[in-house]
């Protein structure tokens, strides 16, 4: 039995639940179980066995003194409860510990992912200009239809990004190496760092 369990039983015969010869029985019944499962009892318990014991050899009957029985179980449970108050406090310090290092880290995870956030959607809005800047120079269609298309096409994996390219380069006069900074090299980092920060977090 646990040191939970055992407290369980000890306090059911202090409140008046059990009467003294049922929990002689259920005592002893348990810790021959213990004994058999070869696992180890806290030693207030094997005192208390002692005590067990003894009342069980007088055999006082129902009306018996069960005065030392109980003194013993009162020890018992008090060496029990101040026995797993550390335990206890501990994991309230650990708990809270715990709690304070995963809101930093959510307070992290949502700043960085807001920006994440917005250099995302400022990239594709700029993405879908260039798109359709380069639809309506390369095909001549008027803004209307060239904007439809190209709100399509700009979220087309790599196509779009090429279609971007060339209306920046073409159209708007970038220089090659910042068209492709901006519509490879960008959107490919924002990818990264938000699925690295999304494992981070899953972790």
């Amino acid at each position: 039995m646990r040191p939970a369990e055992w407290r369980a039983l000890i306090a059911a015969y202090l409140d008046g639940r059990l009467s003294a010869s049922a929990f002689q029985r259920r005592f002893q019944d348990a810790w021959r179980a213990a004994e058999q499962s070869g696992a180890p009892q806290p030693i207030v318990i094997e005192n208390l066995c002692a005590a067990v014991d003894a009342y069980a050899a007088i055999d006082p009957g129902p009306d018996g003194d069960e005065a030392d029985l109980r003194a013993a179980a009162e020890d018992a449970l008090e060496d029990l409860d101040a026995a797993a108050a550390p335990e206890r406090t501990f994991d309230r310090l650990r708990a809270r510990d715990d709690m304070r290092r995963f809101q930093f880290r959510m307070q992290g995870c949502l700043g960085m992912g807001c920006l994440i956030a917005l250099v995302w959607l400022a990239l594709a809005a700029l993405q879908v200009f260039a798109v359709s800047d380069q639809i309506q120079s390369a095909l001549g269609w008027s803004a209307a239809p060239a904007t439809f298309v190209g709100l399509v096409l700009a979220f087309v994996p790599l196509l779009g990004n090429v279609l971007a390219f060339f209306g920046a380069v073409d159209v708007w006069g970038w220089n090659a190496w910042i068209a492709g900074l901006v519509f490879f090299a960008a959107p490919a980092a924002t990818l990264v760092s938000g699925w690295l920060r999304w494992r981070a977090y899953r972790a």
